[in-house]
């Protein structure tokens, strides 16, 4: 019970809340974010991202307020095309540990599209193409295999620009910035 209550009081102060406040309803708050005090906490922490009145966001703000959801983006874009095995499975951890996205948008973004790959691939060269798990390590991974990373990178970035209220993202030298 001890060790309960203790991780309760870490999760509210992780999600930018005093250990005394209380939710609605007079129980603890868990640091989930699900509906009401809880839901405007993660509205709280997405708002620090600022978003230009077109509705784009700068690149490196949005790296510096949500770097864990940009660094699983780009390995599981890049990862994918590149490197699927390693990159991608570091992109994969990076993207279930974040609290940004919900786990329908991670089982949509790293489930779906290699799912979908495989039976495609399945389908059209038979289950020989696929090849068995040292064949895919040694880097022979068919192509609709390959793109199935950058598909649910793009999911999960088109997720978080919904997240932080933006619909684009700009990329500037830092001279253009005034830098």
């Amino acid at each position: 019970a001890l060790v309960r209550r203790e991780r309760r009081r870490l999760d509210e102060i992780a999600a930018g809340r005093r250990p005394d406040e209380r939710e609605a309803t007079g129980r603890e708050a868990t640091g989930r974010e699900a509906t009401g005090r809880e839901a405007t906490g993660r509205a709280r922490r997405l708002a620090q991202v600022p978003v230009a009145r077109g509705g784009s966001v700068e690149m490196d703000e949005l790296f510096g307020a949500r770097p864990v959801e940009v660094g699983a983006i780009a390995l599981l874009g890049v990862g994918g095309l590149v490197l699927p095995v390693p990159l991608w499975i570091f992109g994969a951890a990076a993207a279930v540990l974040s609290r940004v996205w919900t786990a329908r948008e991670k089982v949509i973004a790293l489930v779906v599209p290699p799912l979908v790959a495989a039976v495609a691939v399945a389908a059209s060269d038979g289950v020989r193409a696929l090849g068995a798990l040292g064949g895919l390590s040694a880097g022979h991974v068919p192509p609709p295999l390959r793109l199935a990373g950058p598909a649910g990178a793009g999911y999960l970035a088109w997720r978080l620009l919904r997240a932080v209220g933006a619909r684009s993202v700009r990329f500037t030298r830092g001279r253009a910035r005034g830098r």
